[in-house]
Protein backbone atom coordinates (compact mmCIF):
# COMPACT_ATOMS: atom_id res chain seq x y z
CA UNK A 1 0.00 0.00 0.00
CA UNK A 2 1.06 3.61 -0.58
CA UNK A 3 2.09 5.56 2.49
CA UNK A 4 2.05 9.32 3.03
CA UNK A 5 5.59 10.29 4.08
CA UNK A 6 4.96 14.02 4.61
CA UNK A 7 2.25 16.66 4.50
CA UNK A 8 3.50 20.12 3.65
CA UNK A 9 1.45 23.18 4.56
CA UNK A 10 1.76 26.93 4.54
CA UNK A 11 -0.01 27.91 1.33
CA UNK A 12 -3.15 29.99 1.86
CA UNK A 13 -4.54 29.19 -1.57
CA UNK A 14 -4.57 26.15 -3.86
CA UNK A 15 -1.17 24.75 -4.81
CA UNK A 16 -0.76 25.56 -8.51
CA UNK A 17 2.63 23.99 -9.24
CA UNK A 18 5.14 21.40 -8.00
CA UNK A 19 8.67 20.50 -9.07
CA UNK A 20 11.56 18.33 -7.87
CA UNK A 21 15.13 19.42 -8.54
CA UNK A 22 17.08 17.03 -10.83
CA UNK A 23 19.29 15.93 -7.92
CA UNK A 24 16.26 15.19 -5.72
CA UNK A 25 17.42 17.55 -2.97
CA UNK A 26 14.74 20.22 -3.38
CA UNK A 27 10.97 20.30 -3.75
CA UNK A 28 9.27 23.53 -4.79
CA UNK A 29 5.57 24.19 -4.23
CA UNK A 30 3.83 27.19 -5.74
CA UNK A 31 0.69 28.95 -4.55
CA UNK A 32 -0.65 32.50 -4.48
CA UNK A 33 2.26 34.98 -4.51
CA UNK A 34 4.51 32.40 -2.87
CA UNK A 35 6.86 29.55 -3.73
CA UNK A 36 8.06 27.39 -0.86
CA UNK A 37 11.34 25.46 -1.08
CA UNK A 38 11.66 22.25 0.92
CA UNK A 39 14.76 20.11 1.43
CA UNK A 40 14.85 16.34 0.95
CA UNK A 41 13.72 15.87 4.58
CA UNK A 42 10.67 18.05 3.79
CA UNK A 43 11.87 20.88 6.01
CA UNK A 44 11.02 24.38 4.80
CA UNK A 45 14.26 26.13 3.78
CA UNK A 46 13.10 29.25 1.97
CA UNK A 47 10.10 31.21 0.68
CA UNK A 48 10.08 33.20 -2.53
CA UNK A 49 7.44 35.89 -2.16
CA UNK A 50 8.11 38.63 -4.75
CA UNK A 51 5.39 37.34 -7.09
CA UNK A 52 2.49 39.18 -8.72
CA UNK A 53 -0.01 36.34 -8.67
CA UNK A 54 -0.27 32.57 -8.56
CA UNK A 55 2.92 30.60 -9.22
CA UNK A 56 1.48 28.73 -12.17
CA UNK A 57 4.64 26.83 -13.21
CA UNK A 58 8.03 25.90 -11.75
CA UNK A 59 11.10 24.21 -13.22
CA UNK A 60 14.62 23.71 -11.85
CA UNK A 61 17.73 24.35 -13.91
CA UNK A 62 19.67 21.15 -14.75
CA UNK A 63 22.67 22.31 -12.68
CA UNK A 64 20.51 22.44 -9.51
CA UNK A 65 21.74 26.00 -8.84
CA UNK A 66 18.58 27.91 -9.70
CA UNK A 67 14.91 27.55 -10.52
CA UNK A 68 12.44 29.36 -12.75
CA UNK A 69 8.92 30.33 -11.73
CA UNK A 70 5.99 31.77 -13.66
CA UNK A 71 3.38 34.13 -12.27
CA UNK A 72 1.45 37.18 -13.39
CA UNK A 73 -2.03 38.51 -13.95
CA UNK A 74 -4.42 36.41 -16.11
CA UNK A 75 -5.17 37.99 -19.51
CA UNK A 76 -2.54 40.65 -18.82
CA UNK A 77 0.92 39.27 -18.07
CA UNK A 78 2.97 36.13 -17.66
CA UNK A 79 6.27 36.77 -15.90
CA UNK A 80 9.26 34.42 -15.72
CA UNK A 81 11.57 34.80 -12.72
CA UNK A 82 14.86 33.03 -12.03
CA UNK A 83 15.97 32.44 -8.42
CA UNK A 84 19.25 31.33 -6.88
CA UNK A 85 18.73 28.23 -4.77
CA UNK A 86 21.56 28.94 -2.33
CA UNK A 87 19.95 32.05 -0.86
CA UNK A 88 16.66 32.69 -2.69
CA UNK A 89 18.02 35.77 -4.45
CA UNK A 90 16.24 36.85 -7.63
CA UNK A 91 18.62 36.52 -10.59
CA UNK A 92 16.37 37.72 -13.42
CA UNK A 93 12.79 38.44 -14.42
CA UNK A 94 11.03 39.31 -17.64
CA UNK A 95 7.51 39.61 -19.01
CA UNK A 96 7.25 36.60 -21.34
CA UNK A 97 3.56 36.26 -22.28
CA UNK A 98 0.37 38.31 -22.47
CA UNK A 99 -1.50 35.79 -20.28
CA UNK A 100 -0.87 33.11 -17.65
CA UNK A 101 2.16 30.87 -18.25
CA UNK A 102 1.06 27.28 -17.67
CA UNK A 103 4.30 25.47 -18.42
CA UNK A 104 8.07 25.93 -18.27
CA UNK A 105 10.78 23.59 -19.56
CA UNK A 106 14.57 23.91 -19.57
CA UNK A 107 16.71 22.11 -22.14
CA UNK A 108 19.09 19.44 -20.80
CA UNK A 109 22.11 21.65 -21.45
CA UNK A 110 20.53 24.51 -19.51
CA UNK A 111 20.77 26.92 -22.43
CA UNK A 112 17.13 27.21 -23.50
CA UNK A 113 13.82 27.83 -21.75
CA UNK A 114 10.44 26.99 -23.28
CA UNK A 115 7.26 28.71 -22.09
CA UNK A 116 3.64 27.98 -22.95
CA UNK A 117 0.74 30.20 -22.05
CA UNK A 118 -2.88 31.14 -22.12
CA UNK A 119 -2.15 33.36 -25.11
CA UNK A 120 -1.89 30.14 -27.22
CA UNK A 121 1.81 30.70 -27.96
CA UNK A 122 4.98 28.70 -27.29
CA UNK A 123 8.17 30.73 -26.88
CA UNK A 124 11.80 29.61 -26.75
CA UNK A 125 14.30 31.78 -24.87
CA UNK A 126 18.11 31.93 -24.92
CA UNK A 127 18.94 31.89 -21.21
CA UNK A 128 22.31 33.59 -21.65
CA UNK A 129 20.62 36.70 -23.04
CA UNK A 130 16.99 36.11 -22.00
CA UNK A 131 16.04 36.95 -25.60
CA UNK A 132 13.33 35.13 -27.51
CA UNK A 133 14.69 32.86 -30.27
CA UNK A 134 11.43 31.25 -31.44
CA UNK A 135 7.74 32.08 -31.25
CA UNK A 136 5.65 29.07 -32.22
CA UNK A 137 2.02 29.71 -33.12
CA UNK A 138 -0.59 27.20 -34.24
CA UNK A 139 -2.63 26.18 -31.22
CA UNK A 140 -6.24 27.34 -30.89
CA UNK A 141 -6.34 27.12 -27.10
CA UNK A 142 -4.16 27.71 -24.07
CA UNK A 143 -0.83 25.86 -24.11
CA UNK A 144 -0.77 23.74 -20.95
CA UNK A 145 2.52 21.87 -21.38
CA UNK A 146 5.85 22.19 -23.18
CA UNK A 147 8.79 19.77 -23.27
CA UNK A 148 12.17 19.64 -25.03
CA UNK A 149 13.49 16.40 -26.48
CA UNK A 150 16.90 15.19 -25.25
CA UNK A 151 19.05 17.38 -27.51
CA UNK A 152 16.62 20.33 -27.68
CA UNK A 153 16.21 20.12 -31.45
CA UNK A 154 12.45 19.71 -30.99
CA UNK A 155 9.88 20.93 -28.52
CA UNK A 156 6.45 19.40 -27.94
CA UNK A 157 3.44 21.46 -26.92
CA UNK A 158 0.05 20.38 -25.55
CA UNK A 159 -3.07 22.50 -25.58
CA UNK A 160 -6.66 22.95 -24.52
CA UNK A 161 -7.46 22.58 -28.25
CA UNK A 162 -7.00 18.76 -27.86
CA UNK A 163 -3.83 18.81 -29.95
CA UNK A 164 -0.16 18.02 -29.42
CA UNK A 165 2.35 19.63 -31.76
CA UNK A 166 6.01 18.85 -32.32
CA UNK A 167 8.14 21.76 -33.53
CA UNK A 168 11.50 21.66 -35.29
CA UNK A 169 13.62 24.33 -33.60
CA UNK A 170 16.02 24.60 -36.53
CA UNK A 171 13.25 25.78 -38.85
CA UNK A 172 10.64 26.87 -36.25
CA UNK A 173 8.10 24.89 -38.26
CA UNK A 174 5.51 22.40 -37.04
CA UNK A 175 6.92 18.92 -37.75
CA UNK A 176 4.05 16.78 -36.40
CA UNK A 177 0.47 17.37 -35.28
CA UNK A 178 -1.28 14.80 -33.08
CA UNK A 179 -5.08 14.93 -32.92
CA UNK A 180 -5.79 11.71 -31.02
CA UNK A 181 -7.10 13.28 -27.81
CA UNK A 182 -10.77 13.78 -26.98
CA UNK A 183 -10.14 16.56 -24.46
CA UNK A 184 -7.57 19.21 -23.70
CA UNK A 185 -4.05 17.87 -23.19
CA UNK A 186 -2.53 18.97 -19.89
CA UNK A 187 0.81 17.16 -19.65
CA UNK A 188 3.78 15.94 -21.69
CA UNK A 189 6.94 13.96 -21.08
CA UNK A 190 9.64 12.65 -23.43
CA UNK A 191 11.34 9.30 -22.86
CA UNK A 192 15.04 9.52 -21.97
CA UNK A 193 16.08 8.50 -25.50
CA UNK A 194 13.77 11.06 -27.12
CA UNK A 195 11.96 8.40 -29.17
CA UNK A 196 8.65 8.41 -27.33
CA UNK A 197 6.32 11.10 -26.05
CA UNK A 198 3.79 10.48 -23.28
CA UNK A 199 0.71 12.72 -23.02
Amino acid sequence: TNKVVATLGGHRDSVQSLAWSPDGKWLATGGYRKVRLWNSNFKLECELTALDGRASAIVFAPDNASLFTADGVPSTSGIVRQWKLADGAKLAEWNAHADTIFSLAVSADGKKLATGGGDRVVKIWDLSTRKITSQLEGHHGAVYAVAFDTNATRVASASADKQVMLWDLKTNLKATQIRAHKAGVTGLSWSADGKMLVT
